[in-house]
């Protein structure tokens, strides 16, 4: 049973540089979950994390952040 799908983005950090991020929605029965996973800028030893992984509440239509909820197809681009 797949789960969901992640994308390879890119961005600039806030000092102009280009870095990678991954996009992740998940979704199974009535609940669809946007995230988003950011490389640990320093890593200090093997119990750190290599990668963060954040939250991002789906938008409703009136503009306000939901949870999760709702359906959404994979094909449809992620806001993030």
């Amino acid at each position: 049973m797949r789960l969901g799908a992640v994308w390879i983005r890119d961005y600039e950090d806030k000092d102009g540089n280009k870095r990678k991020y991954l996009s992740v929605a998940l979704q199974w029965p009535g609940v669809s979950v946007n995230a988003a996973a950011f490389k640990t800028d320093e890593k200090k030893g093997d119990n750190s994390p290599d990668y963060f992984i954040e939250w991002n509440p789906q938008k409703r239509e009136n503009g306000n952040g939901a949870g999760g909820g709702g359906s959404q197809k994979f094909e449809d681009d992620i806001p993030f």
